[in-house]
């Protein structure tokens, strides 16, 4: 299990001393909810689509996504919002996710992340969360080392996409972690599926 990263309260009191909680937080619930609806019944959708395409016994569907669409999986998991088995969880830098309310017992997890901030993303909130949530013994954590000094909208937070988020945060394409991503999900596809236990071995480094 990790250690304690640094926590950041996510509605800090402004200099004047308020705390204006409600109206954010009242935001984001909407926002969370279109997220977690929406990506449910795009991927619900999907699963039946491509349902005769899969074995007839024992298909494996795994869920997941990058920054707020791997905290809408993860939401949507918690809310049994899929309508078919999920058989793990796959999550690019996920963001928001908060250890204090959000679970993903039950399933095992893939999460890549960062080690330091990048693009306004607190990694004790993204992957480093996404792994703190998911059961001993069968997740695994991909955790990237990253040293750009612009933390608010530079960095690698993007790198997962095809050309970045809006033109910031790592719109160049970056060969070496697309290409490790892509052996990374399918090694783990392929050990979720033997049903054991997940030990350091099975995990090595993607080659560069």
């Amino acid at each position: 299990s990790p250690t304690s990263w640094p926590r950041r309260r996510r509605n800090q009191a402004d200099r004047d001393g308020w705390a204006p909680l409600n109206n954010s937080s009242d935001r984001r619930l909407v926002t969370t909810h279109w997220l977690v609806t929406t990506q449910a019944a795009i991927a619900n959708a999907i699963a039946k689509d491509i349902a005769s395409e899969l074995p007839a016994e024992n298909p494996r569907y795994f869920v997941g996504g990058h920054s707020a669409g791997g905290q809408a999986a993860v939401e949507a998991l918690a809310a049994k919002a899929f309508a078919f088995p999920v058989h793990g969880f796959i999550g690019m830098a996920p963001y928001e996710v908060d250890p204090t309310t959000m679970s993903l017992a039950g399933v095992p997890s893939m999460n890549w992340g960062f080690q330091h901030m990048t693009c306004g993303v607190n990694p004790a909130k993204a992957a480093h969360a996404g792994y703190e949530v998911s059961e001993e013994g069968h997740r695994v954590l991909y955790d990237t080392r990253n040293t750009n000094w612009n933390h608010l909208t530079g960095g690698p937070h993007c790198v997962f996409t095809n050309s970045g988020c809006f033109g910031m945060c790592h719109p160049k394409k970056d060969e070496w972690m697309q290409e490790g991503v892509a052996q990374a999900v399918a090694n783990f596809t392929s050990v979720v599926a033997t049903g054991k236990t997940f030990t350091v071995q099975m995990f090595a480094a993607p080659k560069s």
